[in-house]
């Protein structure tokens, strides 16, 4: 097994152990009909949804990639939390985390997030496209070719670290501008969309391309009706 898979993978077990602490898993009608990792939680004091995702083509592709999101309540102004994932077998090609606002830009889990990134260093640093500029914070980490266990290693404790620092800063439902807060992550939900990478990668992967817009767009990032 390759550095990079054998260091990044278990991370995927150690974010669901985390998640489960405060929430537990919710059935999602339709999630089931694809054939790979997708777990769903739900959390009664800390979140709405919470979404992790693994596409385990280690075999057949070379390729290891993991999506999580989690959205506070509606009634909750925190921001949403962000962690992408793509490895091969020889490096990370991209990562790809932060803490999005929604209607609180002076929200003290923004302050936490940018003292605990701003001092990292990264091998390459990546430009946002305009879609991603709309909605993540300056203090985004969108970086790749990370090679090294210590570089591994770092990807691995930020996530761990910042997951837990949010999951105990969450929860303060107490907002009344619910209405804000929703058209907010649905927007962030929008944007999303207007990612096409998941939907080729989907397609590559064998699925038609209305069974990957059906996922991105309703699994992936769903919106509040």
């Amino acid at each position: 097994m390759s550095l990079v898979f054998e260091k990044i993978a278990p991370l995927a077990d150690i974010i669901c152990k985390k998640i489960e602490l405060v929430g537990s898993e919710k059935p999602e009608p339709g999630i089931g009909n694809f054939d790979w990792f997708n777990k769903v939680y739900y959390s009664f004091r800390k979140f709405r949804r919470a979404h992790v995702e693994v596409l385990d083509r280690r075999e057949k592709n070379n390729m290891w990639i993991m999506h999580v999101t989690i959205f506070p309540h509606t009634d909750d102004d925190s921001p949403i939390f962000g962690f992408d994932i793509v490895c091969t077998g020889n490096k990370v090609s991209g990562v790809f985390h932060d803490f999005s606002v929604t209607i609180n830009t002076n929200h003290f889990l923004l302050e936490v997030f940018a003292s605990k990134v701003k001092n990292l260093k990264w091998k390459k640093e990546r430009e946002l496209p305009d879609w991603g500029k709309a909605i993540f914070s300056q203090n985004m980490i969108a970086a790749g070719g990370s090679t090294s266990e210590e570089e591994l290693q770092q990807i691995i404790n930020v996530c761990v670290d910042n997951l837990d620092l949010y999951l105990r800063g969450i929860g303060d439902t107490s907002c009344k501008n619910k209405e804000d807060i929703v058209s907010m992550q649905n927007r962030y939900c929008s944007y999303q969309k207007q990612n096409p990478y998941p939907i080729k990668m989907l397609v590559n992967f064998g699925l038609t391309k209305e069974q990957a817009e059906d996922f991105v767009n309703n699994h992936l990032f769903p919106e509040v009706k």
